[in-house]
């Protein structure tokens, strides 16, 4: 199956289809907390997070949310980025709340899809179940004929939390009758996305100014695993790496 374009959060298109847990019936209505722009908005770490086989690759996953008004009302913009092993990857999308609840301030919403056919009805399914100043629990749901798909994030505002706090928040999925499998996802060595980029360019015009064809996908690949590798070193010690591993393809810079 294809993961629908999300985060992990969790950011999700409708074109594709969601590698959560399914199940047979509608998918249920959750009782949300209260959000807010100051308590919910900014920068979240992806700490625990539903088993889906579409993500299994992905690490250091964040997801930011920007609150924003429009001429309907107040939508968020939920931006998520995660590493897959040689960069770093970005996709957005927009929820609003459901009409009757945009004068409240309840964590429940409708994603907007850019592409969904007309006669299909789309329920509320983006649910904030716990959120703090330090952690958020997030549920997905999405029905696809008789069947539903159901996914879950722990997030916080620490790329590594206590442990202890997470699984306390998590239990509250369990309490609303939700029976997810999590798993952790890997917030550890976290290569920053400036440097690499940063990192590349430099390295690019001072060792690739032969012009010869820029970078291939390996070769992105290698760089980005030497500046994962040491993320605090010196340019010149991951330039170092970068040539060494070359040089073992047989390709010298």
């Amino acid at each position: 199956m294809n993961k629908l374009a999300l985060s992990s959060l969790f950011v999700l298109s409708c074109a594709l289809v969601v590698n959560g847990a399914s199940s047979k019936g509608r998918c249920p209505y959750l009782s949300p907390v209260h959000i807010g722009q100051h308590l919910f908005g900014g920068k979240w770490f992806e700490v625990r997070r539903a088993e889906s086989m579409g993500e299994s690759y992905e690490k250091c996953n964040t997801i930011e949310y920007t609150f924003t008004r429009d001429d309907i009302g107040w939508f968020i913009e939920m931006n998520s980025t995660s590493f897959n092993g040689h960069d770093y990857q970005t996709k957005s999308i927009n929820v609003r709340q459901p009409p009757e609840l945009r004068k409240s301030s309840l964590g429940v919403f409708v994603i907007e899809y850019q592409h969904r056919p007309t006669s299909q009805k789309v329920q509320n399914n983006l649910f904030v179940l716990h959120v703090d100043t330090n952690l958020a629990l997030i549920y997905f749901c999405y029905e696809i004929g008789p069947i539903r798909m159901d996914l879950a994030w722990v997030m916080s505002r620490e790329r590594v939390p206590e442990m202890s706090k997470v699984r306390i928040v998590e239990q509250k999925l369990i309490r609303n009758g939700i029976d997810l499998r999590l798993v952790d996802v890997d917030q550890v060595n976290c290569p920053d996305p400036e440097n690499i980029r940063d990192r590349m360019e430099r390295f690019e015009d001072r060792d690739m100014s032969d012009d010869q064809g820029g970078w291939s996908r390996d070769e992105e690949r290698i760089f980005a695993e030497c500046s994962q590798q040491m993320p605090e070193a010196e340019f010149a010690a991951v330039t170092a790496c970068f040539n060494a591993k070359m040089r073992g393809r047989g390709r010298r810079h």
